[in-house]
């Protein structure tokens, strides 16, 4: 077996294994369950330093230490609201008869959470394009599928500001084999 049917194999049972969970969970509560997850740390890491000064005087801790526990009893409490939510969300969607519509949509969310995971690998194996050889990757389907995605993921991660495209170690897709890697274009 080669690096890139290894590779594709992966990516299938990972998007799989997404759709399922996407199925089991629903969309609603895939994005419950992001919002938790990613609002959650947020939110903890905003309110930390002040329910740290308000939780300092019965703990016996540095000030880095108490800030660290207060993050964590933030992030804790609100995945537990978020589950809570997310039960109470599911409650209305069955009472509803729309929990078809809600796991049919929780698949198409497996699939573009597969998506996302890819483009990340695809990323990570460019920026190490210098140190690890990126030949192997135009040999498979998942990482073609990535490259040929890449432009408008990063114009779309640009236009938000979430990403710098000179900031980025390369410029361009994965060489061919025998072909000369190009030379990054000079940033201002």
């Amino acid at each position: 077996m080669t690096l890139a049917l290894g590779t594709d194999i992966l990516f299938v049972l990972i998007l799989v294994t997404f759709c399922v969970r996407g199925a089991a969970k629903g969309f609603s509560g895939e994005i419950i369950s992001l919002l938790a997850t990613i609002g959650g740390f947020l939110l903890a890491w905003k309110l930390s330093a002040g329910v740290s000064s308000l939780i300092s005087p019965y703990l016996s801790f540095r000030p880095g230490v108490t800030q660290a526990v207060a993050l964590v009893i933030i992030y804790i409490l609100i995945l537990v609201a978020g589950v809570y939510a997310g039960r109470a969300v599911k409650a209305f969607l069955k009472f509803t008869h729309l929990s078809g519509i809600d796991r049919g949509m929780g698949i198409v969310a497996g699939a573009v959470k597969a998506f996302a995971l890819l483009i990340i690998v695809y990323a990570a194996l460019m920026a190490f394009s210098p140190v690890l050889s990126p030949y192997w990757m135009n040999e498979s389907v998942a990482m073609r599928l990535a490259d040929r995605s890449w432009p408008s993921v990063q114009n779309a991660l640009s236009s938000i500001r979430l990403l710098d495209p000179g900031s980025l170690p390369w410029h361009l897709t994965p060489p061919v084999e025998g072909e000369r890697p190009k030379d990054p274009e000079p940033s201002n």
